[in-house]
């Protein structure tokens, strides 16, 4: 869905992909150890998915930086050489 959404490059992809599955696992764990408390838990799972957005916008951002200084770069300068 993402990746339709946000037009997301297929390195970004890939890297979403990955931050998105180590949350998954994390998650798991969490839910399934029985000596956390419930609201715990909770507060634990708030944790993760803050976590994980914070890296998928670290990703987005990182990638929107490179193409911002790609397309500056490329861009022709103002004054002609003489």
């Amino acid at each position: 869905m993402l990746t339709k959404k946000l037009n997301l490059t297929p390195d970004q992809v890939t890297q979403v992909k990955a931050i998105d599955d180590d949350t998954m696992q994390q998650a798991k764990a969490v839910r399934d150890d029985a000596s956390i408390a419930k609201v715990d838990k909770r507060a634990k799972m708030m944790d993760l998915h803050k976590a994980a957005q914070d890296k998928i916008r670290a990703v987005l951002t990182d990638m929107q930086a490179k193409m911002k200084e790609r397309k500056e770069g490329a861009a022709p300068s103002a004054a002609p050489p003489q």
